[in-house]
């Protein structure tokens, strides 16, 4: 049996030509999302082995998905979503180095590409296509993703967000990143309450209060619509720790 899905495996891979160049015909995204739905069901009946790292084409497997994971077509990026869920259920000590935090960080690079409103939204969801709209907010789509890598990086999920607020070139790579920092706010609360909290709540605390800092502070946040209302919604999905944040700090930036 194992054996036999190996060789499966060989066969993927020796696809991977059909990933190059440019695919937006509707020939290739049909036949991209079929080679991926392969892709990804052959990886999810082995996950235990990739996990494992048990052989270097299982690995190159996992690389495979992570480009379905940025194809241009979105429903073939959505085929991929859950195969990082999965990945998830295995401890971080137990994985493969390649399955660790630089795998997440990469993850975290093309999900927020993934997630960019096109450059003639002004208001979020309303304005998208129903593509784009369903990746962001069905309920297999990019959300639980995005908690999953927070749950992965801790602090450095948010360090590399903020960063992005820092010095996002574009309002949509602002309105992208507030967007992820909101689908992974639950699970950021909860590294902060509780006694296991510890030095690493404090560390994702302390983040935050620089996240709203520069966000009220940012030029960009009044320059559309959609970037506005992510602002609102992350303020508003951060509400149960701005009564730990330090308050004067805020209410500075905010006056």
């Amino acid at each position: 049996m194992t054996q036999a899905l190996d060789e499966v495996v060989e066969g993927l891979l020796a696809c991977r030509s059909r990933l190059s160049g440019s695919m937006h015909t509707a020939l290739d995204d049909a036949v991209a999302l079929s080679l991926c739905q392969a892709t990804v069901a052959v990886a999810e009946a082995q996950m235990d082995r990739i996990v494992a790292g048990e052989t270097p084409q299982l690995l190159s497997l996992v690389d495979l998905i992570m480009a379905f994971t940025g194809h241009a077509s979105l429903a073939v990026a959505l085929a991929t979503l859950n195969f990082w869920l999965l990945v998830q259920d295995t401890a971080l000590s137990e994985r493969h180095e390649a399955l660790r935090e630089p795998c997440f960080m990469r993850l975290l690079e093309v999900l927020l590409l993934q997630c960019r409103l096109p450059a003639d939204a002004t208001s979020g969801s309303d304005d998208v296509e129903f593509e784009l709209e369903n990746f962001r907010n069905s309920s297999d789509g990019v959300k639980d993703p995005l908690a999953n890598i927070f749950l992965v990086l801790g602090p450095q999920f948010l360090q590399a967000l903020h960063s992005i607020l820092k010095a996002a070139p574009d309002w949509q790579t602002l309105e992208s990143a507030l967007f992820a920092l909101s689908a992974a706010s639950q699970e950021i609360a909860k590294h902060t309450t509780g006694a296991t909290a510890g030095p690493r709540g404090a560390a994702v605390l302390e983040l935050c209060e620089s996240i709203i800092t520069e966000l009220v502070n940012s030029p960009m946040i009044g320059a559309n619509g959609a970037t506005l209302l992510a602002g609102t919604r992350l303020i508003g999905n951060f509400g149960k720790l701005l009564a730990k944040m330090k308050l004067p700090l805020i209410e500075r930036s905010l006056g």
